[in-house]
């Protein structure tokens, strides 16, 4: 700056910049350390496979049309839906086979049933064709009864009928000890008289037969099924004996399984009846009978009922097995008639008990008959019986159908969407999705909702994976008039919705094979979301068989190389990785690499790279190959874990070409010389992986021992030996790292005519041309830095190797993770709301450990604590909890070990292990990030949402050790970096790179430090108080003779143009930032150890032989103390409130500051 009127315009104009300037919450990168874990979820069958039934009747089924029973137990018998209490037993006989045959069409469509007695045809071979049947049902009815089964009330006096069954009324009953008393009848069981014959029985059934057993004692008839070898499954009625009572059918049991909705509404209906106070008072048993089996008028309702039954038991059954999923799936997720049946017996269990009967199955099932969720339920069949009397009217006023339940469940989706947060269970309405996505009219709406839901969390893919929607995607993608309907925005959601299925669970890829032609369309649509979408589903499905060539075929490989330099950042990833896996001619410009701002572009062009190798290994040439080795080891460098992760896997493909030219001699690398040049490719490998043990990434550190046993196996026998001999006596890391190491180029005595310098590596490009292009390229043209190749090139072949030969049986290239990062990156896109905490005092204690806490603590926008401890772990707080809140994040570390390494590479751990890195600085971004840095330059952002970091990288090669000064600047996220040289570097974190480098004099500084009010402006002490502005070259101004001493200088926001500087010789100083002079000053007298500025309000604080403060407020310096016991070691001022954090021994705890009294 020219002049102190420049300089005071200049400050003038950044605090109104500073006033507009509009904040964003910090990146909240989807964290994909590793390869997501995938999981096999199995789907309902959208068909029921051709079902044979076996249906054993009793004989007698008509034998007690006669007994004696009291007027109010009227009907005495309805029978499959039927009154078969006036009837001969020939009629009745028919009347039943027809009504067992009509129920199962009700379930079943593709099936066949024959009808055989009960106590005869056991010994006889099962009347089936295994040609035309894939699953059996064998049905037994022998509800055989006396006159004495009939139910009757306990002395208490209480009515049977009038005994709700509602959840609460159920186990008030229990309480009480009320029961319903039933007298023991007859015994006739035709069926267990043979029992041989039953166990042969069973043994002609395969092992997805079903058994229902409707009759009394069916365990024990069960039990002589279940020995058998098959497993099958089995659903029994009762343990002991079947109980009859005269308001719900005589063949409850089979009712319940076959049609649940209208035992539903009959059961039901009894505790509106016996008050005289239900809407059904004026109706008797027959009359509703009539109403619900089988009308127009009740048909709907019943399907509501159903669907309302599926989604209440889904709910509680996979909550009962969520820590035995396979159970789930295997009895509810596998074809429609054994998700109902298993369904149903849920209910049945319900209504058997209300009668004194214990249902069983094989396997067993969870009692679920007190679940609360039944009132849920109940509820729908109350709107259901109002819904069936409203019906019955001639004029209706209200209409009660599924319409109405479903869009009731659709608004609360909606509501819950409103709040979406990562740590909140799905809602129970999550059931309702599949029904809802059948029907074309809440479609729209509903893959809407699901996209939201699903772009949450994993956790709510497998959620949603667990319900019966996804079969319901792969019956809608086949119907072309709804594919043909689908907007731009619906077809967005639908393709985000089946991305993250499939990212989930790879195997239900098979559903949509043979459907990319619907994104193959799409990705040339206008809408933005839509193409991105398309394309990442086109990569999802690339590795499916003929998928790249129908690529080619269909004309994607030009569009996608436009799509390379398109503006949106996950299109131009996207595009980079498609045209790895479809397309064979490639430009990669390494200036293209560094200016590249987004870290997934970048993994994605390294990812290029490793296919260049793939495809092209046999025709790189030497001087292409070289030029790769140094891209990559740049990409190791990179500061986003996933570009070295790839840099590694893509190092694997190109060492496994040319094992010689990359790792010879590697067992010497010890004795190797800095400085040497016979073999400098091993030379930089060897340096790379020695720095790389120090990442703080821990997935990056598990690729890195991956590599580290590919390169073992590349090696030779013999040398493999000798690395695991040696005593590495010689390895040390260098006072600086070795200039090969800044890729001055590969050279050496021989090739000094072939020698190239850095910047000529960084501009080089290289080509793979077509056949047109190659014929031109062999015209005689000027020199460029370019490399170009082809099939038809005519560079020499490489010389033959004259070392040792390597063993390549067992080296196995790194697997590459990049498209699934970038894959799940998209489809985790949606940004969910995170539970804002309230300000409260809270205290850090460290119980955790035995190692002493040290350094600076932090405090967040919420109060919650961080400090580190002298081991280099980093203790925080969560929640205002002190003991469910407590984490310790140990990321710095040695995550390397010679646990998982091979021996040969022992010595390169020699240095690791010398190192104890210490936290130096940390802070928290917000209530869920923190910022903290190591004594090695090691970066670590902690996300308290996850185990992983948001981001792990260092600033400086971590093998040397210097001092530092690092600051974080929370308006741009952004670190100030200097490390004993005459540069400040700045670090951006949301792009992940090194952003700027600004020089400054080369003498001791005192401090380095973000001027919080400003987003470009920090400070320099050194023998001056200099001011730098990030968009300017040079200082913008100076203090002279104000550095020596500085502990800590800024101002705050609310006097931005005061700075207030503390220095240890205990003297603090108010400056006028715009006329960089001094205003006032105070001097304590004694020396300050600890000094800070607020970051709002309008004072500083520090530590003397108490804790101090210092207000500005009225433009000279009042200083206060604060006495809190015993002098605080060190503290850290609330970002926002009046407070500070203050560490005393052990501990850490947050105070209030009151600065101005």
């Amino acid at each position: 700056m020219e002049s102190i009127g420049a300089w005071e315009n200049h400050v003038e104009d950044l605090v109104e910049e500073e006033a507009s300037r509009v904040w964003h919450p910090f990146y909240d990168r989807y964290i994909n350390t590793r390869a997501s874990h995938e999981i096999g979820i199995p789907q309902i069958s959208t068909t029921d496979p051709a079902i044979q039934i076996v249906c054993k009747l009793a004989e007698n089924l008509t034998a007690t049309e006669h007994f004696e029973v009291d007027e109010d137990t009227l009907p005495p018998k309805v029978f499959c839906w039927n009154d078969i209490s006036t009837i001969d037993a020939k009629t009745a006989n028919k009347m039943i086979k027809a009504g067992i045959e009509k129920e199962y069409s009700h379930l079943i469509n593709n099936f066949t049933i024959d009808f055989q007695p009960v106590s005869i045809g056991n010994s006889d071979p099962i009347p089936i064709s295994n040609e035309h049947y894939q699953q059996l049902i064998y049905h037994i009815i022998d509800p055989t009864l006396g006159t004495s089964q009939k139910i009757v009330a306990k002395s208490t006096g209480l009515s049977v009928k009038g005994l709700s069954r509602s959840t609460p009324n159920l186990k008030d009953l229990a309480k009480k000890g009320y029961k319903q008393q039933v007298d023991m009848p007859l015994q006739s069981l035709p069926l267990q008289e043979d029992p041989e014959a039953i166990k042969r029985l069973a043994d002609q059934i395969d092992s997805n037969s079903i058994f229902i057993i409707d009759c009394n004692y069916a365990k024990n008839v069960a039990d002589i099924i279940h020995t058998s070898d098959q497993f099958v499954t089995i659903f029994g009625a009762t343990t002991d004996t079947l109980h009859y009572t005269p308001q719900v059918p005589y063949d409850l049991f089979t009712s319940c399984l076959l049609t649940p909705a209208s035992v539903a509404l009959l059961w039901l209906s009894k505790d509106y009846s016996d008050i005289k106070s239900g809407v059904l008072t004026d109706y008797d048993i027959v009359t509703l009978i009539e109403k619900v089996h089988d009308s127009k008028i009740s048909n709907p309702i019943i399907d509501m009922i159903e669907i309302c039954l599926q989604a209440c038991v889904d709910q509680m059954i996979f909550k009962a097995y969520e820590e035995m999923p396979e159970r789930f799936y295997k009895s509810f997720r596998t074809t429609p008639i054994m998700s109902k049946l298993c369904t149903n017996f849920i209910f049945a269990t319900r209504v058997m008990k209300s009668y004194s009967m214990t249902p069983f199955s094989y396997p067993d099932f969870p009692d679920l008959s007190q679940h609360p969720l039944w009132d849920s339920f109940d509820v729908h069949v109350d709107e259901a019986l109002f819904g069936l009397m409203e019906a019955a009217k001639p004029t209706p006023q209200t209409e009660i159908s599924l319409d109405t339940v479903l869009r009731e469940q659709l608004t609360l989706l909606e509501n819950w969407l409103c709040f979406p947060n990562k740590k909140r269970n799905p809602p129970g309405e999550f059931q309702y999705i599949a029904p809802l996505l059948d029907l074309p009219q809440y479609f729209e709406e509903t893959i809407h909702i699901c996209s939201k839901f699903l772009r949450i969390s994993r956790r709510f893919v497998v959620g949603f994976l667990s319900t019966k929607a996804f079969s319901s995607l792969a019956l809608i993608i086949n119907d072309t008039q709804r594919v043909k309907a689908m907007s731009d925005e619906t077809a967005a959601d639908f393709s985000y919705v089946v991305l993250n299925c499939l990212l989930v669970s790879p195997p239900l890829k098979t559903a949509f094979e043979n459907h990319v032609d619907f994104w193959i369309e799409r990705v040339h649509s206008e809408h933005k979301e839509l193409r991105t979408i398309s394309l990442g589903c086109l990569l999802l499905f690339s590795d499916s068989p003929g998928k790249v060539d129908l690529y080619i075929q269909s004309g994607l490989n030009k569009f996608i190389e436009q799509m390379m330099h398109a503006s949106s950042i996950r299109q131009r990833a996207l595009a980079h990785l498609l045209l790895s896996t479809m397309h064979e001619d490639f430009t990669f410009k390494h200036e293209e690499f560094f200016e590249e701002k987004h870290p997934m572009v970048r993994a994605s062009m390294v990812s290029q790279i490793r296919a260049i190798i793939e495809k092209k290994k046999d025709q790189l040439n030497d001087e292409m190959k070289e030029f790769i080795f140094i891209s990559l080891i740049d990409g190791c460098n990179d500061l986003d874990a996933m570009v070295r992760e790839e840099s590694l896997v893509s190092l694997s493909y190109l060492i496994m070409i040319d094992p010689v030219r990359f790792i010879n001699r590697l067992e010497e690398f010890p004795d190797f010389d800095k400085d040497a040049t016979d073999h400098i490719n091993t030379t930089i490998l060897t340096y790379q992986m020695q720095t790389m043990t120090f990442d703080p990434s821990l997935r990056t550190c598990e690729r890195l021992i991956e590599f580290m046993q590919f390169i073992d196996a590349c090696m030779p026998e013999e040398a493999r030996r000798i690395s695991q001999e040696r005593v590495p006596s010689r390895l040390k890391v260098p006072s600086e790292r070795p200039k090969l190491i800044r890729f001055s180029g590969r050279s050496s005595n021989k090739e000094k005519s072939n020698e190239k310098t850095a910047n000529d590596m960084h501009n080089m490009r290289f080509t793979f041309n077509t056949k047109s292009e190659v014929e031109e390229n062999e015209k005689p043209k000027e020199k460029k830095t370019r490399f170009s190749f082809s099939k038809n090139s005519r560079d020499p072949p490489p010389p033959p190797p004259v070392v040792r030969r390597y063993i390549k049986k067992k080296a196995q290239v790194l697997s590459s993770n990049v498209s699934n990062a970038l894959l799940t990156t998209i489809s985790r896109s949606l940004e969910s709301s995170i539970e804002p905490l309230a300000f409260i005092e809270c205290t850090l204690e460290n119980s955790h450990s035995n190692s002493k806490l040290v350094g600076n603590p932090s405090i967040s926008p919420s109060g919650l604590l961080c400090c580190a401890d002298e081991n280099g772990a980093l203790h925080v707080q969560t929640s205002s909890n002190m003991l469910k809140g407590h984490r310790v994040y140990d990321f710095f570390r040695p995550h390397v070990t010679k646990e998982g390494m091979p021996p040969s590479m022992f010595p390169m751990m020699k240095a690791r292990e010398d190192y104890k890195e210490e936290v130096i600085f940390n802070d928290f971004i917000d209530d869920y990030h923190l910022l903290a840095v190591s004594s090695r330059s090691q970066v670590i952002i902690v996300d308290t949402m996850s185990l992983d970091p948001n981001a792990a990288f260092w600033m400086a090669p971590p093998d040397i050790n210097r001092s530092l000064i690092v600051d974080y600047n929370n308006r741009d996220y952004k670190i100030l970096h200097y490390h004993q040289a005459a540069n400040v570097s700045i670090f951006d974190l949301g792009c992940l790179q090194k952003c700027q480098t600004i020089s400054i004099d080369f003498s001791k500084t005192e401090n380095v430090e973000w001027l919080k009010p400003y987003s470009t402006l920090f400070y320099v002490a050194q023998q001056d108080l200099s001011i730098f502005d990030t968009r300017m070259p040079g200082r913008a101004a100076v203090i002279h003779g104000a550095g020596p001493g500085l502990i800590s200088c800024n101002a705050s926001g609310a006097s931005p143009f005061s700075l207030i500087a503390g220095y240890s010789s205990g003297n603090v100083s108010l400056f006028e930032m715009r006329t960089m002079t001094e205003e006032s000053s105070y001097n304590m007298g004694k020396g300050l150890s600890h000094f800070d500025v607020h970051k709002h309000l309008p004072y500083a604080v520090g530590i003397s032989d108490s804790l101090v403060s210092f207000s500005s407020e009225t433009g000279v310096l009042e200083m206060k103390k604060h006495m809190v016991g015993t002098v605080p070691e060190a503290f850290a001022l609330h970002p926002n409130e009046n407070a500070c954090a203050i560490k005393i021994n052990n501990r850490v705890q947050s105070i209030f500051i009151d600065y101005d009294s």
